[in-house]
């Protein structure tokens, strides 16, 4: 499958077998269309052609910046007949983080829809390099001045010569623990996924894929399965609709699916409470983060007894890693998650290398200086695989941070760092204990794994998640309570909380409770729990609680509150002419100009403390900055 007899290596290779296999096959159905096997393979083909009479050649970097939709596939392929390079950046990463993204790799050429190209336009510095440009709408895929429109090539595309050590794909890190960097992806590596998804999952071109992760729908277009794009914002799972999300997968017999934890959970909660059930499903896939029992047991209950239900663990820089079933997280290690051991993550996959390290701050310059940890003992997991990235683009000093070179007699091969620490058992299981980054020292120089200690008081019933941050050399166990929790048991699970901690090594140093109405998340997956934000929170409520200023600051809201009643009182009595006029109508610049200027502030704010966008814009409209502006923490000034 990930190569020729001459030992080329494109995924478009097998985008033609399969063509010549299954012609008449179903390959993408979305809202807007569907094609078939044959009909993608033709298109590609004719997308193409148009690339390279516009210019683009083998070795491109090419930005892409086209919605998921059958175009994009079309276009992606069409990419890779060429071997030219995509280049991909998740959008949910927010608009500054894309452009410092595209313009770190210096790209050659740009194929976008027109709101991209308006974004080119007016951020011009973050595409100094682009030569060639095409636009892509619904009818295809075009360029100025272009000689050939209306042809149709007479000639069979011959596909590029590409090897597996060829750079095939750039993507990008979301940049949650730092900057986003740029990721290769040499071909040989994508295939690589692909042989891992097959031999673990055990796809087959009998599957139908729910495509909510845009690269596996390419994995599955390898394989020769059919792919369903449902309506939704890939860039948004926590906020999909769950009903169309299941009547795409009941409509379409679905049989195989990856998603983020988050839109597990909206799914499931649903279909659990409307009593639905997914029978079609033999394989899903959580990934992103690690999923909770309680979201992990309501989909497992939508399932047939046959169906397996995965969580895996990887990063941008290798997909997937590892894996474990469902069911022996429910069943099996319950115990030594709520213990504080860890989330499991289960046995690393085969042709993957893996060793876990001794953490230390800073570069790794030599294999000389790596040193390996005990069994049970927890360290930096390392690893090393024909589906793992051996570097990032045009990035010494991420490269130096995240990678390391072993070189000896018969032994040559990158291993990169993946900043997780774990430990192993007996059975060579792997234990998730935290990011490396989200680790810190406590005022008697122990060190605290967020991940582990959060397992203890996430078994308390009424705890949706938790996290563990620092507030200085302070541990603070930040709660976020289950839906319909009322705010007056908060000292009594506290309480409750405190005694659980006390039990369990990983948490017994932990006296602090802070609770948070919605913890900040990843853009990405909308799953992975902003540590770094929640600390500054953490610090910042610590300091209000003891401020003898917070209860000024609640009386400072009845002076917009004043203004509010003053602007009713001006429309029901005819107020005097003069002063008490010009009073009111400053009054209403006052309370709906300026504070509608202040409204996206306070939704920045808002979203720190747990508000979601509408709430922080109501209440920035009626309060102005007397709301926002004593939530403001100090790092965003």
């Amino acid at each position: 499958m990930s190569a020729d007899e001459n030992g080329l290596c494109n995924p478009a290779l097998s985008l033609r077998n399969n063509a010549k296999l299954y012609p008449s096959k179903l390959a993408i159905w979305s809202p807007k269309g569907a094609l078939t096997y044959a009909a993608l393979e033709e298109k590609s083909d004719a997308y193409a052609f148009i690339m390279r009479r516009a210019g683009i050649e083998q070795g491109h970097k090419v930005v892409l910046m086209i919605k998921p939709s059958i175009n994009l596939y079309i276009m992606a392929f069409a990419l890779m007949k060429i071997g030219a390079i995509p280049v991909v950046v998740d959008p949910g990463m927010g608009l500054k983080r894309m452009l410092r993204s595209y313009r770190s790799v210096s790209p050659e050429a740009f194929v976008g829809i027109m709101p991209a190209h308006i974004i080119r336009f007016f951020a011009s510095k973050s595409f100094e390099t682009i030569k060639i440009k095409l636009w892509v709408n619904e009818k295809g895929i075009s360029f100025a001045s272009d000689p050939g429109v209306g042809t149709k090539p007479v000639e069979v595309l011959s596909i590029a010569a590409t090897r597996r050590d060829d750079l095939g794909i750039i993507n990008f890190t979301t940049g949650s623990t730092g900057p986003a960097k740029a990721v290769e992806a040499t071909y040989g590596m994508v295939m690589a996924t692909v042989d891992l998804v097959v031999k673990h999952t055990h796809q087959s071109p009998s599957d139908i894929d729910l495509v909510t992760v845009p690269f596996f729908g390419i994995v599955s277009l390898i394989i020769g399965s059919s792919i369903v794009i449902p309506p939704m914002n890939p860039a948004k799972p926590a906020e999909v609709d769950p009903t169309k999300i299941i009547e795409s997968i009941q409509s379409h017999k679905v049989t195989v699916m990856l998603a983020s934890p988050a839109l597990l959970k909206r799914v499931g909660t649903y279909a659990k409470a409307a009593g639905i059930k997914l029978p079609t499903l033999k394989f899903v896939n959580s990934g992103g983060a690690p999923i909770d029992m309680e979201n992990l047991a309501n989909f497992i209950s939508l399932l047939e007894p046959q169906a397996r239900m995965n969580s895996s663990w990887g990063a941008t820089e290798g997909l997937p890693l590892a894996s474990i079933d469902g069911r022996d997280i429910l069943g099996r290690f319950s115990p030594d998650i709520a213990s504080g051991k860890g989330s499991p993550l289960g046995p690393i996959l085969s042709n993957i290398e893996l060793r876990i390290i001794r953490s230390t701050e800073g570069a790794i310059a030599s294999w000389k200086e790596v040193q390996a940890v005990n069994l049970g003992e927890i360290g930096e997991i390392i690893v090393s695989g024909p589906n793992v990235s051996r570097s990032y683009h045009n990035d010494a000093k991420s490269n130096a941070a995240h990678k390391i070179l072993e070189e000896g007699p018969g032994v040559s091969r990158i291993w990169h760092r993946t900043g997780d620490l774990a430990w192993e058992d007996s059975e060579r299981l792997l234990f998730f204990t935290g990011r490396k980054a989200h680790s810190f020292k406590n005022a008697n120089g122990e060190i605290l794994h967020s991940v582990a200690a959060e397992g203890v008081t996430n078994a308390h019933p009424k705890v949706m998640r938790s996290a563990l941050v620092g507030a200085g050399q302070r541990p603070v166990m930040c709660i976020e309570l289950k839906a319909g929790v009322a705010s007056s048991e908060q000292g009594l699970i506290a309480k409750e909380l405190i005694d659980l901690m006390q039990r369990q090594r990983a948490t017994e140093s932990v006296k602090t409770i802070l609770f948070h109405r919605r913890f900040p998340v990843d853009l990405r997956h909308n799953a992975k729990i902003e540590r770094p934000i929640l600390a500054i929170w953490a610090s910042h409520e610590l300091l209000r609680l003891l401020s003898p200023r917070s209860k000024f600051t609640s009386f400072a809201k009845l002076i917009p509150i004043a203004g509010w009643c003053y602007l009713a009182l001006g429309c029901i009595l005819d107020l005097p002419p003069g002063f008490w006029t010009s009073i009111w109508w400053i009054d209403l610049f006052l309370s709906t100009v300026v504070h509608l200027a202040q409204i996206p502030q306070g939704v920045r704010v808002g979203a720190i403390h747990g508000y979601n966008a509408k709430e922080s814009a109501l209440r920035t409209f009626i309060f102005g900055a007397t709301w926002w502006k004593p939530m403001r923490l100090k790092e965003m000034t």
